[in-house]
């Protein structure tokens, strides 16, 4: 059986790049940098030094790594080991694996993998969820009694329960070592070292990509290179605006900044952020250890017409009560909400009852509790 063969990605590329008007091929330049990592693998007992490849295109922009591998962990010296390259794009992301012209999978008793085989395995090592995560080595190879009927026609002659759809039947060590050479710490190599190499431009461009992953890499990346300009903030909080997943990223990114530039990014929050955003960064006030000053809460009470619901007004009210602000800005401000819904009006009455009032500050609330004091 020969398995089959993948092109490599630069060959994919050479059907699509431009010809000059002679007719000639424009070759783009691809740049192939060695790096020698440290990876440890759960069924190896010791940490493994491999060689990663990264091949980047002539801006220096990373596109994918490969990595050579043994296609098994074999203990007891019995088992067919053949090379195995596998390739990742530029955060981690399994692509594909490639064997020699020569190489052959095999199976248990020496059985060779079957073209669907090969298939099956590119698909388990594509799933980041397989159930080869949570395997251990030892539960493939403990082997039961063949001549019982309780053995495992899935993975060989071992003790380990798969479905047949998760594994080759009777290769299951190898699907095991592929997959957590695919899906184990190298990604997170991967996604440092792409981190690492591309400019703050082509970190922008990555902020076009859908894939979260790349969104949280840019986080990452802006936040160690000290990145909070507007220029820069304004297209984070676009990414991440139709996106509750983002959110939570996206506010750490704002709580790593130096204390000035994190109040200015949150005030920019509030004024043009969606609900859910506007919302965390109340919530980020309140908790943060840096300690906001009256003039500042005062300056985001200007704004509280920019706030435009019951979650969003509440939110607003329990960071001036946390914060113990109670100026006089801040009540003149609030006393419109009296005027509003009665959810709004409740809850501003609420806090209003609870602060320091002057006599016509007062009066007005007075008059509110008279005519609403059955709804309060």
């Amino acid at each position: 059986m020969v398995a089959k063969l993948y092109i490599p990605f630069w060959a994919l590329l050479l059907f699509v790049m431009p010809v000059n008007n002679k007719g000639l091929l424009l070759q783009e330049k691809f740049i192939s940098i060695s790096h020698e990592v440290v990876v440890n693998h759960p069924g190896e007992k010791s940490p493994s030094t491999v060689v990663l490849i990264e091949v980047r295109d002539s801006n220096g922009l990373p596109l994918e790594y490969y990595m050579d591998v043994e296609s098994v962990i074999c203990l007891e010296a019995v088992c067919k080991v053949i090379p195995v390259r596998i390739y990742w794009n530029n955060i981690g992301v399994y692509q594909r694996y490639e064997l020699d012209n020569n190489g052959t999978l095999e199976k248990y008793k020496a059985d060779l993998f079957e073209p669907e085989d090969y298939k099956k395995l590119d698909s388990i090592l594509a799933n980041p969820a397989s159930p080869f995560k949570e395997v251990y080595i030892n539960d493939i190879l403990t082997v039961v009694n063949e001549l019982s009927e309780d053995v495992d026609a899935i993975s060989g002659a071992t003790a380990l329960k798969l479905d047949e759809k998760d594994t080759v039947p009777g290769a299951a060590l190898t699907c095991f070592t592929l997959w957590h050479w695919a899906n184990g710490e190298i990604v997170s190599i991967i996604k440092n070292l792409t981190g690492e190499a591309v400019t703050n431009q082509q970190l922008m461009a990555f902020l076009q990509n859908m894939d979260d992953t790349y969104y949280y890499l840019v986080l990452e990346q802006f936040a160690k290179r000290g990145i909070y300009a507007d220029e820069y903030f304004d297209h984070v909080l676009e990414r991440a605006k139709d996106n509750a997943v983002l959110i939570r990223p996206t506010i750490g990114y704002i709580e790593s900044a130096p204390e000035e530039v994190y109040f200015m990014a949150i005030k920019r929050l509030l004024g043009i952020g969606n609900h859910p955003q506007k919302i965390a960064a109340l919530k980020s006030i309140q908790n943060i250890e840096h300690v906001p000053s009256t003039d500042y809460l005062n300056s985001l009470a200007t704004n509280i017409s920019k706030l435009d619901s019951f979650q969003e007004i509440a939110a607003f009210l329990e960071l001036m009560e946390i914060r113990g602000n109670n100026s006089e800005m801040l009540i003149n401000n609030i006393l419109p909400l009296l005027d509003k819904d009665i959810l709004l009006a409740r809850r501003s009455y609420w806090f209003l009852s609870s602060v320091p009032l002057n006599a016509e500050q007062k009066k007005k609330v007075d008059n509110f509790f008279a005519q609403n004091k059955d709804r309060l």
